[in-house]
């Protein structure tokens, strides 16, 4: 079956499919295909981009979901996919480009030229979001008016992160894996 598109000719239908794949490959190359959420490499990209720059009224944030590892061993990693399908759908629904999903279970959200007071605020009803649906996670935030180095801020918010998990697995042999 042959289709016809008036105006098009055989080589510009082929430009048109060639620009869609490329399209595609793009959005596949910066997307997690699991939660939508942009991927580690577009993380990356932004992180890259900001580095030699003066940032200014920046809030980021790490997020780890809680025992992942036990929900995969006891329920199934369907029921492990979900967890982190609706940690991503929280985030997207209040941050959708500002959030990049940069591990297995570990979210990024970096919400540059906002205000503390409304970063906050969209950080707080993303962590209402997730809670609503049972994810149990810590978050590490941080805001700055202006700093030289995002990558510092960053592993600052993760490093508050671990403080978190440390109390969460206390009582658990798994604490051995939190612990540097």
């Amino acid at each position: 079956m042959n289709w016809y598109a008036p105006g098009i000719t055989g080589s510009g239908m082929d430009c048109l499919k060639a620009k869609a794949r490329r399209e595609e490959l793009q959005y596949m190359s910066y997307r997690d295909m699991l939660t939508t959420l942009y991927n580690r490499n577009k993380y990356i990209q932004v992180v890259d981009s900001a580095q030699g720059k003066t940032v200014r009224r920046t809030g980021v944030a790490y997020i780890d979901i809680n025992g992942l590892n036990q929900t995969n061993d006891s329920y199934g990693h369907e029921a492990g996919d979900k967890l982190i399908v609706n940690t991503g759908q929280s985030i997207i629904d209040v941050l959708p480009e500002n959030a990049y999903r940069v591990g297995r279970d570990e979210f990024v959200i970096i919400c540059f030229d906002m205000e503390e007071e409304i970063a906050r605020k969209k950080l707080l009803t993303i962590c209402e979001n997730i809670a609503e649906k049972n994810v149990k996670f810590p978050m590490g935030v941080i805001w700055r008016e202006s700093l030289d180095f995002l990558e510092n801020m960053l592993k600052e918010a993760d490093d508050l992160i671990y403080v978190e998990k440390k109390k969460y697995y206390k009582n658990t042999d798994i604490l051995k894996y939190f612990i540097k």
